[in-house]
Protein backbone atom coordinates (compact mmCIF):
# COMPACT_ATOMS: atom_id res chain seq x y z
CA UNK A 1 0.00 0.00 0.00
CA UNK A 2 2.95 2.27 0.74
CA UNK A 3 4.80 1.60 -2.77
CA UNK A 4 1.76 2.45 -4.24
CA UNK A 5 0.83 5.65 -2.60
CA UNK A 6 4.60 6.60 -3.18
CA UNK A 7 4.29 5.90 -7.07
CA UNK A 8 1.39 7.81 -6.85
CA UNK A 9 3.05 10.93 -5.12
CA UNK A 10 6.44 10.59 -7.89
CA UNK A 11 4.17 11.29 -10.45
CA UNK A 12 1.90 13.28 -9.11
CA UNK A 13 4.62 15.63 -7.59
CA UNK A 14 4.35 19.54 -8.26
CA UNK A 15 8.10 21.37 -8.96
CA UNK A 16 8.40 25.20 -8.69
CA UNK A 17 11.56 27.30 -8.85
CA UNK A 18 12.14 30.71 -7.78
CA UNK A 19 11.35 33.58 -10.47
CA UNK A 20 15.10 34.58 -12.02
CA UNK A 21 15.31 38.03 -12.70
CA UNK A 22 18.48 39.00 -15.59
CA UNK A 23 18.74 42.70 -16.17
CA UNK A 24 21.61 42.94 -19.04
CA UNK A 25 21.80 46.71 -19.34
CA UNK A 26 24.83 47.34 -21.65
CA UNK A 27 22.36 44.89 -24.22
CA UNK A 28 19.22 46.12 -23.93
CA UNK A 29 17.42 43.29 -23.16
CA UNK A 30 15.80 42.38 -19.59
CA UNK A 31 14.74 39.10 -18.92
CA UNK A 32 12.70 36.75 -16.30
CA UNK A 33 12.99 33.38 -15.48
CA UNK A 34 9.49 31.97 -14.55
CA UNK A 35 8.25 29.15 -12.82
CA UNK A 36 8.62 25.49 -14.76
CA UNK A 37 5.46 24.67 -15.98
CA UNK A 38 3.00 22.16 -14.04
CA UNK A 39 1.30 19.36 -15.42
CA UNK A 40 -0.69 17.17 -13.07
CA UNK A 41 0.76 14.44 -14.27
CA UNK A 42 4.45 14.74 -15.17
CA UNK A 43 6.88 17.92 -14.62
CA UNK A 44 7.79 19.00 -18.53
CA UNK A 45 11.12 19.49 -19.14
CA UNK A 46 11.15 23.63 -20.13
CA UNK A 47 11.40 26.50 -18.50
CA UNK A 48 9.57 30.31 -18.94
CA UNK A 49 11.56 33.12 -19.83
CA UNK A 50 10.78 36.19 -20.58
CA UNK A 51 12.63 39.25 -21.86
CA UNK A 52 11.85 42.65 -23.22
CA UNK A 53 14.28 43.77 -26.22
CA UNK A 54 14.78 47.08 -26.94
CA UNK A 55 17.47 47.94 -30.02
CA UNK A 56 20.93 50.08 -29.75
CA UNK A 57 19.41 53.24 -29.26
CA UNK A 58 17.25 51.57 -26.30
CA UNK A 59 13.68 51.67 -28.22
CA UNK A 60 11.74 49.12 -27.65
CA UNK A 61 12.15 45.86 -30.36
CA UNK A 62 8.08 45.74 -30.98
CA UNK A 63 5.14 43.56 -32.96
CA UNK A 64 8.15 41.71 -34.60
CA UNK A 65 10.10 38.60 -35.27
CA UNK A 66 13.59 38.22 -33.37
CA UNK A 67 16.05 35.66 -33.50
CA UNK A 68 17.53 34.19 -30.27
CA UNK A 69 20.26 30.87 -29.28
CA UNK A 70 19.86 30.27 -25.80
CA UNK A 71 22.57 28.00 -24.04
CA UNK A 72 22.75 26.72 -19.90
CA UNK A 73 26.32 26.91 -18.94
CA UNK A 74 28.15 25.40 -15.93
CA UNK A 75 30.50 26.26 -13.97
CA UNK A 76 31.05 29.75 -14.70
CA UNK A 77 29.55 32.72 -16.87
CA UNK A 78 31.94 31.06 -19.44
CA UNK A 79 31.50 27.75 -18.53
CA UNK A 80 30.93 24.59 -20.87
CA UNK A 81 27.23 24.49 -22.75
CA UNK A 82 25.79 21.80 -21.56
CA UNK A 83 22.14 22.90 -23.45
CA UNK A 84 21.81 25.17 -26.25
CA UNK A 85 18.61 25.88 -28.52
CA UNK A 86 17.20 28.36 -30.96
CA UNK A 87 13.85 30.17 -31.29
CA UNK A 88 12.09 32.80 -32.96
CA UNK A 89 9.62 34.37 -31.04
CA UNK A 90 7.61 37.54 -31.50
CA UNK A 91 7.72 40.72 -29.38
CA UNK A 92 4.52 42.39 -28.20
CA UNK A 93 3.24 45.49 -28.42
CA UNK A 94 5.65 46.45 -25.41
CA UNK A 95 8.56 44.63 -27.03
CA UNK A 96 7.97 41.38 -24.70
CA UNK A 97 9.01 38.41 -25.26
CA UNK A 98 7.77 34.61 -23.95
CA UNK A 99 9.64 31.27 -24.52
CA UNK A 100 9.97 28.14 -23.03
CA UNK A 101 13.53 26.76 -22.88
CA UNK A 102 13.20 23.32 -24.21
CA UNK A 103 10.52 23.52 -26.71
CA UNK A 104 12.97 25.53 -29.44
CA UNK A 105 15.35 23.85 -31.96
CA UNK A 106 18.15 21.85 -30.23
CA UNK A 107 21.58 22.55 -31.41
CA UNK A 108 23.01 20.43 -29.06
CA UNK A 109 22.71 19.12 -25.41
CA UNK A 110 19.75 17.67 -23.60
CA UNK A 111 17.77 19.59 -21.60
CA UNK A 112 16.37 16.50 -19.26
CA UNK A 113 19.97 15.61 -18.35
CA UNK A 114 21.36 18.43 -17.28
CA UNK A 115 22.69 17.62 -13.65
CA UNK A 116 21.14 20.79 -11.40
CA UNK A 117 23.75 19.60 -8.51
CA UNK A 118 26.89 20.42 -10.18
CA UNK A 119 26.46 24.23 -10.17
CA UNK A 120 26.20 26.85 -10.23
CA UNK A 121 24.61 27.17 -13.41
CA UNK A 122 24.02 30.66 -15.53
CA UNK A 123 21.45 31.15 -18.74
CA UNK A 124 23.14 33.04 -21.90
CA UNK A 125 20.68 34.89 -24.28
CA UNK A 126 22.08 35.87 -27.81
CA UNK A 127 19.51 38.12 -29.41
CA UNK A 128 19.35 38.99 -33.34
CA UNK A 129 16.46 42.06 -33.41
CA UNK A 130 16.17 41.22 -37.22
CA UNK A 131 14.97 37.96 -36.76
CA UNK A 132 18.10 36.20 -38.18
CA UNK A 133 20.88 34.71 -36.74
CA UNK A 134 23.65 37.84 -36.12
CA UNK A 135 23.31 37.51 -33.01
CA UNK A 136 24.18 41.15 -31.84
CA UNK A 137 22.80 41.47 -28.14
CA UNK A 138 24.49 38.98 -25.77
CA UNK A 139 23.17 38.49 -21.84
CA UNK A 140 24.22 36.17 -19.22
CA UNK A 141 22.76 35.79 -15.53
CA UNK A 142 23.33 32.78 -13.34
CA UNK A 143 20.21 30.88 -11.79
CA UNK A 144 20.62 31.95 -7.87
CA UNK A 145 18.32 28.98 -7.47
CA UNK A 146 19.02 25.53 -8.46
CA UNK A 147 15.46 23.98 -10.57
CA UNK A 148 14.31 21.64 -7.77
CA UNK A 149 12.24 20.31 -9.72
CA UNK A 150 14.10 18.75 -12.62
CA UNK A 151 17.01 18.06 -9.69
CA UNK A 152 14.28 16.26 -7.88
CA UNK A 153 12.79 14.52 -11.13
CA UNK A 154 16.06 12.87 -11.55
CA UNK A 155 18.26 12.26 -8.88
CA UNK A 156 16.09 13.67 -5.52
CA UNK A 157 14.50 11.85 -2.55
CA UNK A 158 11.27 9.89 -2.94
CA UNK A 159 10.02 11.78 0.01
CA UNK A 160 8.73 15.20 -0.86
CA UNK A 161 10.37 17.62 1.52
CA UNK A 162 8.27 20.40 3.44
CA UNK A 163 6.56 22.86 1.37
CA UNK A 164 9.25 26.70 1.49
CA UNK A 165 7.68 30.03 1.86
CA UNK A 166 5.15 31.09 -0.49
CA UNK A 167 7.31 33.97 -2.56
CA UNK A 168 6.17 37.50 -3.19
CA UNK A 169 4.28 38.40 -5.28
CA UNK A 170 5.32 39.05 -8.63
CA UNK A 171 4.56 42.23 -10.55
CA UNK A 172 1.53 42.24 -13.11
CA UNK A 173 3.26 41.06 -16.47
CA UNK A 174 1.72 43.32 -19.84
CA UNK A 175 -1.80 43.34 -20.64
CA UNK A 176 -2.24 41.08 -23.95
CA UNK A 177 -3.43 42.19 -27.05
CA UNK A 178 -7.22 42.75 -27.44
CA UNK A 179 -8.44 39.09 -29.07
CA UNK A 180 -10.49 39.44 -32.58
CA UNK A 181 -13.86 40.23 -32.36
CA UNK A 182 -16.15 37.49 -31.82
CA UNK A 183 -18.74 35.95 -34.93
CA UNK A 184 -22.19 37.59 -35.36
CA UNK A 185 -25.01 36.28 -33.11
CA UNK A 186 -28.07 34.95 -35.10
CA UNK A 187 -31.22 37.61 -35.55
CA UNK A 188 -33.71 37.59 -33.20
CA UNK A 189 -37.02 36.97 -34.04
CA UNK A 190 -39.12 39.52 -35.29
CA UNK A 191 -41.46 41.62 -32.76
CA UNK A 192 -44.89 41.93 -33.01
CA UNK A 193 -46.66 44.17 -35.81
CA UNK A 194 -46.83 47.81 -33.96
CA UNK A 195 -50.43 50.42 -34.14
CA UNK A 196 -51.20 51.86 -37.27
CA UNK A 197 -50.16 55.51 -37.12
CA UNK A 198 -52.54 58.03 -37.53
CA UNK A 199 -54.30 59.57 -40.83
CA UNK A 200 -51.68 61.52 -42.57
CA UNK A 201 -53.09 65.54 -43.46
CA UNK A 202 -54.50 66.27 -46.78
CA UNK A 203 -52.33 66.30 -49.50
CA UNK A 204 -52.38 69.33 -52.26
CA UNK A 205 -54.65 70.69 -54.36
CA UNK A 206 -53.74 69.42 -57.92
CA UNK A 207 -52.82 71.16 -60.99
CA UNK A 208 -55.24 73.95 -63.08
CA UNK A 209 -56.74 72.15 -65.52
CA UNK A 210 -55.96 73.44 -69.20
CA UNK A 211 -57.44 76.80 -70.78
CA UNK A 212 -60.18 76.24 -73.27
CA UNK A 213 -60.30 77.73 -76.77
CA UNK A 214 -61.21 80.99 -77.42
CA UNK A 215 -64.60 81.63 -79.05
CA UNK A 216 -65.33 82.99 -82.38
CA UNK A 217 -64.88 86.94 -83.33
CA UNK A 218 -68.66 89.02 -83.32
CA UNK A 219 -69.31 90.60 -86.91
CA UNK A 220 -67.42 93.84 -86.94
CA UNK A 221 -69.95 96.67 -87.89
CA UNK A 222 -69.86 98.83 -91.39
CA UNK A 223 -67.93 101.70 -91.22
CA UNK A 224 -70.26 105.14 -92.09
CA UNK A 225 -69.43 107.52 -95.14
CA UNK A 226 -67.17 110.00 -94.86
CA UNK A 227 -68.75 113.55 -94.62
CA UNK A 228 -67.85 116.55 -96.84
CA UNK A 229 -64.82 118.69 -96.52
CA UNK A 230 -65.75 122.29 -95.04
CA UNK A 231 -64.35 125.13 -96.70
CA UNK A 232 -61.05 127.02 -95.86
CA UNK A 233 -61.28 130.18 -93.60
CA UNK A 234 -60.04 133.34 -94.22
CA UNK A 235 -56.50 134.58 -93.03
CA UNK A 236 -56.74 136.09 -89.68
CA UNK A 237 -54.88 139.38 -89.75
CA UNK A 238 -51.31 140.55 -88.96
CA UNK A 239 -50.05 141.02 -85.22
CA UNK A 240 -47.81 143.92 -84.16
CA UNK A 241 -44.10 143.49 -84.50
CA UNK A 242 -42.53 142.84 -81.22
CA UNK A 243 -40.11 145.41 -79.31
CA UNK A 244 -36.37 144.93 -80.31
CA UNK A 245 -34.57 142.70 -78.39
CA UNK A 246 -31.45 143.98 -76.02
CA UNK A 247 -28.20 144.64 -78.34
CA UNK A 248 -25.57 141.45 -77.65
CA UNK A 249 -22.07 141.96 -76.12
CA UNK A 250 -18.64 142.89 -78.60
CA UNK A 251 -17.19 140.10 -80.12
CA UNK A 252 -13.75 139.09 -79.54
CA UNK A 253 -10.90 141.13 -81.97
CA UNK A 254 -10.09 139.03 -85.15
CA UNK A 255 -7.60 137.27 -85.97
CA UNK A 256 -5.27 140.06 -87.78
CA UNK A 257 -7.17 143.87 -87.66
CA UNK A 258 -7.35 146.55 -90.84
CA UNK A 259 -4.55 147.70 -92.46
CA UNK A 260 -3.38 150.75 -93.77
CA UNK A 261 -3.11 150.40 -97.57
CA UNK A 262 -4.83 147.91 -100.43
CA UNK A 263 -2.81 145.49 -101.07
CA UNK A 264 -0.35 145.04 -97.99
CA UNK A 265 0.32 141.41 -96.86
CA UNK A 266 0.92 141.32 -93.06
CA UNK A 267 3.82 138.74 -91.71
CA UNK A 268 4.75 138.02 -87.79
CA UNK A 269 7.72 139.76 -87.17
CA UNK A 270 8.89 137.81 -84.22
CA UNK A 271 6.35 139.48 -81.75
CA UNK A 272 3.17 140.93 -83.37
CA UNK A 273 1.61 140.76 -86.91
CA UNK A 274 3.21 143.51 -88.75
CA UNK A 275 0.03 145.21 -91.67
CA UNK A 276 1.50 147.99 -93.78
CA UNK A 277 3.96 146.07 -95.61
CA UNK A 278 4.40 145.82 -98.90
CA UNK A 279 7.04 142.81 -99.54
CA UNK A 280 4.77 140.89 -101.30
CA UNK A 281 1.68 143.20 -102.95
CA UNK A 282 -1.35 141.78 -103.35
CA UNK A 283 -3.86 143.73 -105.94
CA UNK A 284 -6.30 141.48 -105.84
CA UNK A 285 -5.40 140.47 -109.57
CA UNK A 286 -1.36 140.28 -109.82
CA UNK A 287 1.55 140.16 -107.06
CA UNK A 288 4.61 141.75 -106.94
CA UNK A 289 7.59 141.35 -104.96
CA UNK A 290 9.29 144.44 -104.33
CA UNK A 291 6.60 146.38 -106.01
CA UNK A 292 3.57 147.99 -105.45
CA UNK A 293 2.52 148.03 -108.78
CA UNK A 294 2.54 144.56 -110.89
CA UNK A 295 1.38 144.81 -113.89
CA UNK A 296 1.80 141.06 -114.78
CA UNK A 297 0.64 137.94 -113.02
CA UNK A 298 4.01 137.93 -110.62
CA UNK A 299 6.44 141.03 -111.10
CA UNK A 300 9.64 140.77 -109.32
CA UNK A 301 11.42 144.05 -108.66
CA UNK A 302 14.87 142.43 -108.12
CA UNK A 303 17.08 139.22 -108.72
CA UNK A 304 15.70 135.46 -107.95
CA UNK A 305 17.50 132.99 -107.09
CA UNK A 306 17.48 128.83 -107.17
CA UNK A 307 19.27 128.43 -103.44
CA UNK A 308 19.06 124.59 -104.71
CA UNK A 309 19.50 122.68 -108.09
CA UNK A 310 17.92 119.60 -109.14
CA UNK A 311 20.22 116.84 -109.19
CA UNK A 312 19.52 114.29 -111.98
CA UNK A 313 21.97 112.02 -110.89
CA UNK A 314 22.59 109.94 -114.21
CA UNK A 315 19.41 109.73 -115.47
CA UNK A 316 18.47 111.40 -118.94
CA UNK A 317 14.65 112.60 -117.50
CA UNK A 318 15.20 115.71 -116.22
CA UNK A 319 12.33 116.84 -113.69
CA UNK A 320 12.15 120.67 -114.01
CA UNK A 321 9.54 120.92 -111.10
CA UNK A 322 11.96 120.99 -107.85
CA UNK A 323 14.10 123.45 -109.70
CA UNK A 324 14.58 125.71 -112.54
CA UNK A 325 18.21 124.53 -112.91
CA UNK A 326 19.19 121.12 -113.27
CA UNK A 327 22.12 119.16 -113.33
CA UNK A 328 22.95 115.55 -115.10
CA UNK A 329 25.89 113.11 -115.91
CA UNK A 330 23.87 110.89 -118.18
CA UNK A 331 26.24 109.54 -121.32
CA UNK A 332 23.85 109.85 -124.10
CA UNK A 333 22.33 112.25 -126.81
CA UNK A 334 18.58 112.15 -125.74
CA UNK A 335 17.03 113.59 -123.32
CA UNK A 336 13.85 114.30 -122.14
CA UNK A 337 12.09 117.43 -120.30
CA UNK A 338 9.19 117.02 -117.66
CA UNK A 339 7.00 119.97 -116.10
CA UNK A 340 8.12 122.63 -118.75
CA UNK A 341 5.45 125.57 -118.82
CA UNK A 342 4.61 128.42 -120.95
CA UNK A 343 6.99 131.58 -119.92
CA UNK A 344 9.57 129.59 -118.23
CA UNK A 345 12.73 130.09 -118.27
CA UNK A 346 15.80 126.76 -117.23
CA UNK A 347 19.15 126.00 -117.59
CA UNK A 348 21.03 122.36 -117.45
CA UNK A 349 24.02 121.49 -117.18
CA UNK A 350 25.44 118.24 -118.71
CA UNK A 351 28.79 116.69 -116.92
CA UNK A 352 31.68 114.16 -117.95
CA UNK A 353 29.72 113.80 -121.16
CA UNK A 354 31.53 111.39 -122.96
CA UNK A 355 29.79 110.92 -126.26
CA UNK A 356 30.02 113.10 -129.58
CA UNK A 357 27.07 114.30 -131.53
CA UNK A 358 23.94 117.06 -131.23
CA UNK A 359 22.07 117.07 -128.24
CA UNK A 360 18.50 116.37 -128.99
CA UNK A 361 15.44 117.26 -126.48
CA UNK A 362 11.61 116.07 -126.32
CA UNK A 363 8.73 117.07 -124.39
CA UNK A 364 5.49 115.88 -124.49
CA UNK A 365 3.02 119.14 -126.56
CA UNK A 366 6.38 121.64 -126.88
CA UNK A 367 8.89 121.82 -130.39
CA UNK A 368 12.29 122.55 -130.01
CA UNK A 369 14.80 124.86 -131.87
CA UNK A 370 17.84 125.16 -131.63
CA UNK A 371 19.76 128.82 -131.85
CA UNK A 372 23.20 128.43 -133.13
CA UNK A 373 25.61 125.07 -132.51
CA UNK A 374 24.39 121.93 -130.43
CA UNK A 375 26.91 119.69 -130.91
CA UNK A 376 28.85 118.13 -127.43
CA UNK A 377 32.51 118.34 -127.10
CA UNK A 378 34.12 114.91 -125.67
CA UNK A 379 35.04 115.61 -121.80
CA UNK A 380 33.73 118.97 -121.61
CA UNK A 381 30.81 120.16 -119.50
CA UNK A 382 27.65 121.84 -121.63
CA UNK A 383 25.11 124.33 -120.21
CA UNK A 384 22.00 124.31 -121.90
CA UNK A 385 19.19 127.38 -121.57
CA UNK A 386 15.70 126.27 -122.24
CA UNK A 387 13.10 129.80 -122.92
CA UNK A 388 9.79 128.61 -123.39
CA UNK A 389 7.54 130.48 -125.53
CA UNK A 390 3.99 128.91 -125.59
CA UNK A 391 4.54 125.53 -127.05
CA UNK A 392 7.94 126.30 -128.65
CA UNK A 393 11.26 126.09 -126.28
CA UNK A 394 14.16 128.08 -127.19
CA UNK A 395 17.47 126.68 -126.99
CA UNK A 396 21.26 127.92 -126.31
CA UNK A 397 24.23 126.04 -125.63
CA UNK A 398 27.57 127.14 -124.01
CA UNK A 399 30.55 125.08 -124.09
CA UNK A 400 32.98 124.40 -121.10
CA UNK A 401 36.58 125.73 -122.12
Amino acid sequence: MKSKIHEFKNKNRKFMTKRIITICAAIFITGAMLLPQQASAQAPNKLSYQAVVRNNSNALVTNQVVGMRISILQGSANGTASYVETQTPNTNANGLVSIEIGGGNVVSGNLATINWANGPCFVKTETDPAGGTNYTIVGTSQLLSVPYAMYAANSGSSIPGPQGPQGPTGNDGATGPQGPIGLTGPAGATGPQGLAGAVGPQGPIGLTGATGPQGPAGATRAQGPSGPQGSAGSTGATGPQGTQGPQGPQGPTGFLSSGSAAGNTPYWNGTAWVLNNSNIHNNGANVGVGSTVPTSKLEVNGSATNTLAFNAGSSSTIDFSQSNLAFSSAVGTTYTLNNIKNGGAYSLVLTATSNLGNAVFSAAGFTFKYMGTREMSSGKSHIYSFIVVGTVVYISMATEN
